[in-house]
């Protein structure tokens, strides 16, 4: 019996949270594809995380037999996630402004959409934020209350990498390029056991 390990990478919402969808994907050209069918980018910026997952397989002649990780009760069964990236997707960064100006859009005549502010204290009008919210429901369709979507409203940090839909980063400094770290992960591709 031979153990092989298996390398594979999956991307998923971090925020909105309650996206809560994994998709595997094989390259940054998939990763693009992704960003690209996504509707709710074309509302508000999201933030996502791709992730580097290895799995084990027992392989006899030709049948196989997945192996698992079990020593933490919390990921019992999960693969083991070895490297990660998060960025935020956005075509253009935002500002106080602009979300001045997608509130009164997107507002009824007597309603407006909730808006949480996160670290109120770091807002300054001439730099740029993040914003996000539940733009749709589950059958893509901005027909859920505006009491039911709000938005999630903060400042953007230098810790955060703001990238557009082609993947070239914008912020905290505009590179026009893949971030090399991004590249880094879809390179390990394979596993070695020792």
């Amino acid at each position: 019996m031979k153990i092989e390990p298996n390398v594979h990478f999956v991307v998923k919402y971090v925020e909105p949270n309650n996206y809560d969808y994994d998709e595997n994907i094989k390259n940054i050209d998939d990763l693009k594809q992704y960003i690209h069918c996504q509707l709710l980018g074309s509302k508000v910026s999201y933030s996502l995380n791709v992730s580097r997952q290895v799995y084990f397989v027992a392989k006899n002649d030709n049948r196989y037999h997945l192996l698992k990780q079990y020593n933490d009760e919390k990921k019992a069964g999960q693969d083991i996630i070895t490297d990660s990236f998060t960025f935020i997707v956005a075509d253009k960064l935002t500002y106080f402004d602009d979300l001045q100006k997608y509130l009164l859009k997107n507002s009824l005549i007597d309603e407006c959409q909730d808006v949480v502010l996160k670290n109120f204290a770091w807002f300054n009008a001439k730099k740029p934020i993040f914003f996000t919210g539940n733009e749709y429901n589950g059958s893509f369709l901005p027909d859920e209350p505006l009491k039911d979507r709000p938005l999630v409203c903060r400042p953007l940090t230098e810790k955060d990498i703001v990238l557009n839909t082609n993947l070239h980063q914008i912020f905290p400094k505009k590179t026009g390029r893949i971030p090399e770290q991004l590249v880094q992960l879809f390179n390990k591709t394979t596993e070695k056991i020792y």
